[in-house]
């Protein structure tokens, strides 16, 4: 059983894993900021991909609640007595379905910050868990005082402009860090295989969306807390908390 304060978890990779998403022919992106259900999450999800991508439907419902029920008991496993059913009341579930790019040929390396005040009983990291079910999975980075070291010179480095060079300098600091995190081995994910990452918290760690030039990709990410929390993520974010939000780039005229 892994420490809660862990900051980064690599469950083994399922055996025998087939993506029950064969084809992607829509970009889109769904978010929902609410009380936690598998199944209803696993359908309103399912639902979503069918409009954008070809699957295996009742595959999909598997994966998806599958995937959810074994993030929920993970999560609820390192909660706090008084914590334990309050951490999974509520969920933000995130699908992000995108064509191949060449934005990310460059990785954008960053830690996750802040998501909501951590209101329990014994205050703790949360975490995010996140699964590719299709397509190039997540570049991930092992905690490391030398990844640490690498990314503090650089923002030392940007924290040294002026405010109005601040956001010019923000592609320039991708390049750095790019270029210097270079030598440093990445993490062998597989498709389908489910990493847990910490997330507000100094030793965060250090990920980028990975390099689909040529490959569509199926990303999904769920993270739990509490009422309180998830409404606090809401009103940060300008969601409304029980309702789900979809995005799909307008059609070409």
């Amino acid at each position: 059983m892994s420490n809660p304060s862990q900051p980064l978890k690599v469950f083994p990779p399922p055996s025998g894993f087939r993506s029950p998403i064969t084809n992607v022919y829509s970009e889109g992106t769904y978010g929902f900021y609410g009380p936690f259900s598998t199944s209803h999450l696993a359908g309103s999800a399912s639902d979503f991909i069918l409009k954008h991508c070809s699957a295996d439907e009742d595959g999909l419902v598997r994966t998806l609640a599958s995937f959810l029920d074994d993030a929920a008991a993970h999560t609820r496993q390192h909660a706090g007595p008084a914590d334990q059913e309050s951490l999974t009341h509520s969920a933000w579930l995130c699908i992000r379905i995108t064509a191949p790019t060449d934005a990310w040929k460059t990785p954008r390396w960053h830690r996750d910050g802040r998501m909501f005040d951590c209101a329990c009983a014994a205050p703790r990291p949360h975490a995010k868990y996140a699964v590719t079910l299709l397509g190039p999975p997540t570049r991930m980075l092992w905690p490391s005082e030398a990844v640490d070291a690498v990314v503090r010179k650089v923002e030392a480095q940007r924290s040294a402009l002026g405010k109005g060079d601040y956001y010019e300098a923000e592609e320039k600091e991708r390049v750095e860090l790019a270029k210097a995190l270079d030598g440093i081995p990445l993490i062998q994910l597989q498709e389908g295989q489910v990493v847990r990452f910490t997330w507000g918290e100094s030793d965060a760690p250090v990920h980028s969306e990975p390099d689909s030039s040529a490959e569509a990709r199926v990303f999904v990410s769920v993270m739990f807390g509490s009422e309180a929390e998830l409404k606090d993520m809401c009103s940060l974010r300008n969601e409304v908390y029980g309702e789900e939000s979809t995005w799909t780039p307008p059609l070409q005229s």
